[in-house]
Order: structure tokens, then C-alpha cells, then sequence
């Protein structure tokens, strides 16, 4: 239970962020952008109605995939709440989980994902993306680290 409690507010206190970053940029600063260094890094608006790295898709599809990857997601979350799994994973499927839900809501309220964090010449983001770029490639590691062959310290030497 206390992870579940852990995640919940983590998600609100990310949601809460993303929501008040979007809400500055749209209604009190009018959509106007944001440069630091010389432009390497930024808060401008962008819309996205597409998925990742904007291909395009239709609307409905494009839900349909997002409502199923969020049952899986929470499926995922369930069964290592359950089974008690280590807390690495647990954390790397809330990331995901969050991420997903986060522009899942953009999706509902807006039909389009609000993307705003510019870096340099890469295409702009959000915070979800950051989360499930970053729990994607987290999982990738912990899945790598578990499959990997121990080291030589770990290995008994029988005679």
C-alpha cells in the first residue's frame, strides 16, 4: 500500500508541474518562448497531435493504443505491487505509468499533446516524454543488468 500511496503523489506532484508550465506558457504568457544560453535550452509551445517524434496517426487509433498501453501499465504496476518485486521496477513502470497518463490527459482535454521543453536542435518535448524516454531506458538497463552473467567476484571457484 505504501507504494501505491509513494505513487500517487509523485504522479500528482509531476502533474501538478506539467500542468502549471503549460498554463503559464498558454494563458499567462501567451504562448511567447523562452531561450537560456544563448537558445541551447527553452520552454516554447508546441502542439502535437501525432505520436512520438510526430508520425502522423488518426485520433481514434491513436487513443485506442494509448488506452491499452495504460491498462498494461497498470497491469505491469499491479502485479510487482503484488509480488513485491524489487523497487527498481516498480519505480521504472510508475515512470512509464506517469508518462503515459500524463499525455494520455493532454489527449483527452485538448487532442493534442502540449509540448514545450526545447533543447538545442532536438524536437521539443514534455515532462511525460522526459518520463517515459527515461523509463523506457531504465527498464532496458535493469533488464540488461539482470540477464548479464555475474561478475568474476561472484563466481565460486570449485576444485
Amino acid at each position: 500500500m505504501t507504494f501505491f500511496f509513494a505513487f500517487l503523489c509523485i504522479f500528482s506532484g509531476i502533474f501538478a508541474v506539467d500542468f502549471l508550465v503549460k498554463y503559464l506558457l498558454i494563458q499567462v504568457f501567451d504562448g511567447q518562448a523562452f531561450y537560456l544560453f544563448d537558445g541551447w535550452l527553452g520552454l516554447d509551445l508546441h502542439y502535437n497531435k501525432f505520436i512520438a517524434f510526430s508520425i502522423p496517426i488518426a485520433f481514434w487509433p491513436l487513443m485506442l493504443i494509448n488506452i491499452l498501453l495504460i491498462g498494461f501499465l497498470f497491469y505491469l504496476l499491479f502485479i510487482y505491487w503484488r509480488k513485491s518485486l524489487n523497487l527498481s521496477k516498480k519505480i521504472v513502470v510508475a515512470m512509464l505509468l506517469c508518462g503515459a497518463l500524463i499525455n494520455f490527459i493532454d489527449r483527452v482535454l485538448y487532442s493534442y499533446v502540449i509540448d514545450y521543453i526545447t533543447i538545442w536542435r532536438f524536437p521539443v518535448f514534455n515532462l511525460a516524454d522526459v518520463l517515459i524516454v527515461g523509463g523506457a531506458m531504465s527498464w532496458l538497463y535493469l533488464e540488461y543488468k539482470e540477464q548479464s552473467p555475474r561478475s568474476s567476484t561472484d563466481r565460486t571457484i570449485s576444485s
